[in-house]
């Protein structure tokens, strides 16, 4: 009885999602009615963070098989651009092929309503031990910075997206506005050379005239 229990906590919490539609290449298609949460492993105080892929087939009745964890990666540290390091770990296969199992589809019809399946599809799971939502998802956020984060005072909230930003997304080192520019070509009013410089071509040639010379009027 302990074991069931232990088991229904663990297993209890599930993800109701927009439904999103999948179609395969013969026109099959399907709606994602259900994610299970699957347990988060490591100790309490310091958990592993990563994600795992999982690939499945969708059966005629909305439910998967043939189920396999094809990757397993925790986050290691963050490299000087702001991504984040990871490295192939086993620490989120097991529990993933757990909660794979609880994946459940709309069952599969084609477009003339018969029943159909759907082979080789995939879903990624990933395992934060801090709730901040990322547009990205190869991000997190580190243990020591989220100690950071909790020992300053951010007034607001987009002070705090400013401070999380810039972890991602380091400055680079320009010059400062103030430095002296050194001009890419020398002014055209002053010589580089004065005393051996030629003189320049006249900017406009003299108009030649054209045409018989005018008589000046008898008397003038």
């Amino acid at each position: 009885m302990k074991k069931l229990f232990i088991f229904i906590s663990c297993f209890m919490f599930f993800n109701l999602i927009e439904a999103e539609t999948i179609t395969d290449e013969d026109g099959c298609s399907a709606k994602k009615l259900q994610i299970m949460r699957p347990d988060y492993p490591g100790s309490p105080q310091i958990p592993y963070q990563g994600y795992s892929i999982v690939s499945f087939d969708i059966k005629k009745d909305g439910l998967v098989n043939n189920i396999k964890t094809t990757e397993s990666q925790c986050v290691i540290s963050r490299n000087e651009d702001g991504s984040i390091l990871f490295k192939k770990c086993p620490y989120f296969k097991k529990i993933s092929y757990t909660a794979a199992r609880y994946i459940k589809y709309s069952p599969p019809t084609m477009q003339d309503g018969s029943s159909c399946s759907i082979k080789d599809q995939e879903h990624r799971f990933s395992f934060r031990k801090y709730r901040h939502k990322f547009k990205d998802q190869d991000q997190f956020l580190l243990y020591k910075e989220a100690q950071n984060i909790r020992s300053q005072d951010f007034k607001t909230d987009i002070d705090l997206t400013v401070y999380i930003y810039n972890l991602f997304y380091k400055p680079k080192n320009t010059k400062p506005l103030t430095e002296p520019i050194e001009p890419k070509y020398r002014s055209l009013s002053i010589p580089s050379n004065p005393a051996n410089s030629q003189p320049s071509r006249p900017l406009e040639r003299p108009i030649q005239p054209s045409g018989p010379p005018l008589n000046r009027p008898p008397g003038s």
